[in-house]
């Protein structure tokens, strides 16, 4: 007996000994499996489309709501905290993006998504709190020449991700 140096092994193939069952067998409980995924998948996709329907609803009267009675002016005893929080959030994200995107992992993706949105929220809060004049105008080019930009890049970069990642599981 002389041995083939390009001999590979099917996935099946156990030394060259066919197990009768085994073909039987596999190609249902992986069918039933797969079956069962797509059923929970199919759940989990109602609930949390139910789930936002309602959030999205109930958000309607809220923002009416707010708008009547929030005042125009206000003053916050911690807005300089929750600057520096917001903007260390933001820092996470980018840094987050940056690693994920430098080891091509599928997650930045949703780093990407979440940088993008913050930069818009932070473009949008620097704008409409910005006291007029020289700091409103500083606050417009700011968002006009970096903050959208970047979040149009970061928005970008997700959905290059998460197409990537559905074209590499398409059957």
């Amino acid at each position: 007996m002389t041995l083939d140096p390009g001999f590979r092994p099917e996935p099946n193939d156990h030394d060259g000994i066919d197990d009768p069952l085994e073909d039987e067998i596999e190609p249902d409980v992986e069918a039933v499996v797969e079956a069962e995924i797509k059923a929970l998948s199919r759940q989990a996709a109602r609930g949390i489309t139910r789930l936002y329907l309602v959030l999205a609803v109930v958000l309607v009267p809220w923002i009416v709501y707010i708008a009547l009675s929030l005042p125009r002016r206000a003053v916050a005893r911690h807005y300089d905290m929750a600057w520096t929080g917001f903007d260390i959030f933001l820092l996470i994200a980018i840094a987050r993006t940056a690693w994920l995107a430098h080891l091509r992992h599928p997650a930045v993706a949703i780093t990407a998504a979440v940088t993008g949105a913050l930069l818009l929220v932070d473009a949008w809060f620097d704008v409409v709190t910005a006291s007029t004049g020289h700091d409103r105008f500083e606050a417009i080019v700011l968002a006009a020449c970096v903050e959208v930009p970047l979040a149009v890049l970061s928005l970008a970069i997700s959905r290059a991700a998460i197409t990537r990642v559905a074209h590499l599981h398409q059957p």
